[in-house]
């Protein structure tokens, strides 16, 4: 059985998706976690995703990402990902 975890964050389907984007250098800080959280409590069953394109997340944004069940992903995991996509979509 796969989970929604299994699945890439490009997938079509009956989920409601919010995404924070980033155009970070270095590491992107916890306020883009809050800041997805924030658009979040509209409709609480949603996911929630943060994608920057920094080299990663600081300690505090991965806690907090993962305590409320939030995607991070990181330029390296965008890069990997959407080129692989890309080739299986055609």
């Amino acid at each position: 059985m796969h989970s929604k975890k299994d699945q890439s964050p490009f997938e079509n389907g009956q989920v409601k998706l919010f995404v924070q984007v980033k155009k970070h250098v270095g590491k992107t800080d916890k306020w883009a976690v809050e800041q997805l959280l924030q658009m979040m409590k509209t409709e609480p069953d949603a996911d929630g995703c943060v994608m920057s394109l920094a080299d990663d997340f600081d300690d505090d944004a991965k806690r907090l990402a993962e305590n409320n069940n939030i995607l991070l992903m990181d330029g390296l995991k965008i890069c990997e990902l959407l080129p692989r996509r890309m080739v299986t979509s055609f």
